[in-house]
């Protein structure tokens, strides 16, 4: 894809409204598209079809309820993003951002105890 056509593609998708918005659950995909309007249990992305759960937005799972098919803790993916960028409070162990740099940045308390 080239430059102008990446560009033409984000303006189209950056037009779609937030509450509209769905991301592609394969991550070989990822892309952006509208929120389809029928209500299915499933649906498919209109640029890979990869089939994706109506309600929690993740890959299809059938009758399989989204909690049980997310597990206790969510999707994987966002599991594995927060331990990257996120680091345990020392005061609750709530998953607070991980600052890294200069010493003189400002660092920002944990949101749950304050500390």
């Amino acid at each position: 894809e080239d430059d102008l056509a990446r560009v033409s593609r984000h303006e189209a998708e950056a037009m779609i409204p937030p509450p509209d918005r769905v991301y592609c659950a394969n991550t070989a995909c990822g892309r952006v598209f509208r929120r389809p309007q029928r209500s299915t249990s499933s649906y498919a992305c209109p640029h890979c079809r990869h089939a994706m759960c109506s309600t929690c937005g993740a890959s299809s799972h059938g009758t399989v309820p989204c909690q049980a098919a997310l597990g206790a803790h969510g999707d994987p993916g966002t599991e594995t993003l927060t331990g990257e960028m996120s680091k345990p409070c020392p005061g609750c162990q709530t998953a607070i951002t991980h600052y890294r740099g200069h010493a003189s940045h400002a660092i920002q308390g944990c949101p749950r105890c304050g500390c």
